[in-house]
């Protein structure tokens, strides 16, 4: 479904619809994060554009691979590394981690704080 979407819409308008839903939000927790000093100091912007591009990308591939459910749990560790590049030494002795509702397959980022 996923797949089809993308193709439906086209690139452009799907990136635009990921745009208004969610890089406002996700700026904003990411400036906290730095403020916080969780994540190292840098401008959230550009996070907010690579990490939702990594995962948007991880989506359509475990949708084609034929496989999702093996490959699922290594690309949720291969995020949780991505993510865990980010932190500062004080943010990994947080315990912030990316966990996948078993039930669901959402993904959550635990209290970081």
């Amino acid at each position: 479904m996923l797949v089809d979407a993308v193709t439906e819409l086209g690139g452009d308008e799907w990136r635009a619809m990921d745009e208004e839903s969610s890089a406002h939000h996700l700026t904003e927790a990411l400036t906290s994060l730095v403020t916080a000093g969780i994540i190292a100091d840098q401008p959230a912007e550009p996070l907010a554009r690579l990490l939702p591009g990594a995962m948007n990308e991880a989506a359509p591939w475990l949708a084609r691979s034929g496989q999702p459910e093996a490959l699922e749990d290594q690309t949720v560790r291969a995020l949780d590394r991505l993510l865990a590049g980010l932190r500062t030494e004080a943010g990994s002795k947080s315990g912030c981690a990316v966990d996948r509702d078993r039930e669901t397959g959402a993904l959550t980022v635990s209290a970081c704080c």
